[in-house]
């Protein structure tokens, strides 16, 4: 994924919440400095989890914020 003109590799985390794997997700990436810019998912109680659901809805939610920081 590209931010300010670099690329970097994004990492996922399938953090577990309450004992059950998968309630939250976590796309991110690590510049330089060793700031890590993320994006969050969260299953809502009423849904099954999803791995690839996850991780796109975090991945896009990662890609929003990298956008929304390269304009300003």
């Amino acid at each position: 994924m590209q931010y300010k003109g670099k690329e970097y590799e994004v990492k996922f985390l399938q953090e577990p919440r309450y004992g059950e794997r998968g309630e939250l997700s976590v796309a991110y990436i690590e510049i330089e400095d060793g700031t890590q810019l993320i994006g969050v998912s969260e299953r809502s109680p009423k849904d099954d989890y999803n791995v690839e659901q996850a991780q796109k809805v975090s991945l896009g939610r990662l890609q929003k914020k990298l956008k929304q920081l390269s304009v300003d």
